[in-house]
């Protein structure tokens, strides 16, 4: 198969600019080498680089798999979403960290520092603020409390990260003051990142 790449730009809205054929690859293997060299230079662009071997009546080939520009276009959003997230996420954890060191809480480790499972968790909250902004700080830890109990973790009067055990898994009514808090400045954050 004679693999050829595309560079699509678009704008704000997700709306196709530019399309343009900007080369053909006669092997897999040299396409994925051309992504992994170049890929990152276009993407820098505020391309969208996508790997095609015919357009036909609406529909692309990317890889081998039909797919219509519309779920292309969806998919697209969907990933933008993502990195919107993870980095509100990160600016989340930050409040969270220097609000528990002002008030000499014990403190969690840099983001960088965290294990991926609790990153996720983090993640998925602002997901969950996101996509309800009426959400409460108790429905908000509640979610909290359902992540940590499917993975595994239980109550316990001390945290262990060995034996899954964390001491604020109890009903937000229960939680003291300063505890509590941390979920309103949760939302709070995620609302106010969103108006940028």
């Amino acid at each position: 198969m004679n693999y050829k790449y595309n560079v699509i730009s678009f704008d704000e809205n997700g709306v196709e600019k530019l399309q343009g054929w900007t080369g053909s690859i006669n092997t897999k293997k040299g396409i994925d080498e051309w992504f992994d060299r170049f890929g990152r230079h276009h993407e820098a662009q505020g391309h969208e680089l996508v790997r095609l071997s015919k357009r036909k009546n609406g529909i692309w080939k990317i890889d081998g798999e039909n797919i219509a520009p519309e779920e292309f276009l969806n998919n697209r959003k969907k990933r933008k979403q993502m990195k919107i997230n993870l980095e509100i996420a990160k600016i989340c954890h930050q409040v969270n960290r220097d609000y528990c060191i002002n008030e000499q809480l014990e403190a969690p480790p840099k983001w960088d520092d965290l294990p991926e499972y609790v990153q996720e968790s983090i993640v998925a909250g602002v997901a969950e603020v996101i996509a309800d902004p009426k959400v409460t700080p108790t429905q908000i830890h509640q979610m909290w409390c359902d992540y940590k109990e499917k993975e595994g973790w239980k109550y316990a009067l001390n945290k262990d990260l060995e034996l899954k055990t964390h001491p604020n898994l109890v009903p937000f009514k229960d939680l003291d003051d300063l505890e509590k808090r941390k979920d309103v400045l949760f939302i709070r954050t995620v609302k106010r990142e969103m108006k940028k």
